[in-house]
């Protein structure tokens, strides 16, 4: 995962960080994203991120995720095929809620 900032000000320009030891976790209705010792945009320290979105955000995801242009479909079946069972499982949660 990576996070982009620039300035809302003073804007000098991207700077960017990656999130290369990430955890994802589900807590009540509550995807959370977490990753530790990241160091800092701009100063030698570092920080421990914690990512919330909840169920409205994934759905947002979801939407974006579905206006993907076809003539690009391979592209986002190759990432998601290896998780077809918990697609189809979070389809089947929706259809009977």
């Amino acid at each position: 995962m990576k996070i982009i900032r620039r300035g809302a000000r003073a804007d000098n320009g991207p700077s960017s960080i990656e999130l290369k030891n990430t955890r994802i976790s589900l807590e009540d209705e509550t995807i959370v994203i977490r990753d530790s010792d990241i160091k800092d945009f701009v100063t030698k320290a570092h920080y421990n991120y914690r990512i919330e979105l909840d169920f409205n955000e994934v759905a947002l995801i979801i939407k974006s995720l579905g206006s993907y242009p076809k003539d690009r479909k391979n592209e986002i079946g190759s990432a998601f095929e290896k998780n077809l069972k918990e697609l189809l499982r979070l389809v089947q949660s929706c259809v009977e809620s």
